[in-house]
């Protein structure tokens, strides 16, 4: 009772019945939880956090990138390139690879820490995503542009290139019905 209280899901009060809390209390990034639930319904909620800061990370990132990072970019690209994930789980894995190595090379560990902090549930939702024909083609497009802004160390360009993928993204989640909205400025383009 007391994890569960800690985690945000019940309520406990002293001589009163435990309660299950409000959703907007959960932790629902707890790898506890996710275990039980799947995460699924947080999906939307997922992508529109990575929209916010996933294409910032690449911008930083591109300004401060080392040359070591940038070879096990190569090299994880190039994994993801040649067998494209032999699984949904190689392909999630690889994926939060290369998303970790770009927040990594911002030598920001604050950002690092909320790179991995969503991991669990981001692993959840790219499994779900490579049921879309064409998803992981379109995400090995997409990261081999994120490279090319990377490697020039043109911020603007990777900022602009994650962007696109992560719209990418939400299109493959909005395939698969999980509630994922288009933004007004995409209604514009």
């Amino acid at each position: 009772m007391r994890a569960l209280s800690a985690k945000g899901f019940l309520s406990v009060s002293q001589g009163a019945a435990s309660q299950i809390s409000p959703k907007n209390r959960w932790h629902v990034l707890d790898t506890d939880f996710l275990e039980v639930n799947g995460g699924e319904e947080f999906f939307a909620e997922l992508q529109e956090a990575r929209d916010l800061f996933e294409p910032r990370i690449a911008a930083l990132a591109a300004e401060r990138i080392s040359e070591g990072d940038l070879l096990e970019l190569v090299e994880i690209h190039r994994r993801l390139s040649v067998t494209g994930g032999e699984s949904p789980t190689e392909h999630a894995d690889l994926d939060i690879a290369f998303h970790r190595t770009i927040a990594s090379a911002t030598g920001n560990p604050v950002l690092l820490s909320l790179h991995d902090s969503i991991s669990s549930l981001g692993r959840r939702q790219r499994q779900a995503a490579t049921g879309v024909d064409g998803a992981i083609e379109r995400a090995i497009f997409w990261h081999a542009q994120i490279l090319q802004s990377l490697q020039e160390h043109d911020s603007s360009g990777a900022e602009a290139a994650m962007g696109l993928h992560m719209r990418q993204v939400r299109e493959e989640l909005r395939g698969l019905g999980m509630g994922i909205q288009v933004n007004s400025k995409e209604r514009e383009l």
